[in-house]
């Protein structure tokens, strides 16, 4: 009887020191030269495709007389940020974009909602967003 539980234990030592050492040559052989990249992981969102696009919202309201600004965040795969190109193709004249910022003052008047779109391109891929931002009466005008 003792030898039987000497037996099992034995067996059971082995079979935990297998399953180590295969789940640590696998993690080094196999995992190991698969490091991160960083770049591919802004936000929590990840780029295989090697397409670059726009990973954040604009602003959704502005009030008449007040500064708009959209800090555009972009992500791609297989470009460095710095040479990715943003352009401001449709939207209201007031805004205007400078770097990767869009900005500019809503004028009195212009209450309404506005269409913006942006493409994104990194010299061979290209990707459109369409967003829509609210432009709200001033408080001043409002009664």
């Amino acid at each position: 009887m003792r030898r039987s539980r000497l037996f099992k234990f034995f067996l059971f030592l082995f079979f935990v020191f297998s399953v180590a050492t295969a789940t640590s040559v696998y993690v080094v052989y196999y995992r190991g030269d698969k490091e991160e990249d960083l770049s591919e992981n802004i936000l929590g969102v990840r780029n295989p495709t090697g397409v670059p696009y726009i990973i954040n919202l604009p602003p959704l309201v502005v009030r008449e007389g007040e500064i708009y600004e959209y800090r555009v965040r972009v992500v791609d795969s297989d470009t460095e940020i710095e040479d990715l190109e943003l352009e401001y193709v449709e939207g209201p004249e007031w805004l205007a974009l400078e770097g990767f910022v869009l900005k500019g003052v809503a004028p009195n008047g212009s209450k309404g909602t506005y269409k913006i779109v942006l493409t994104v391109s990194d010299g061979y891929n290209t990707s459109t967003k369409e967003d829509y931002i609210l432009v709200e009466e001033s408080l001043e005008n409002v009664e």
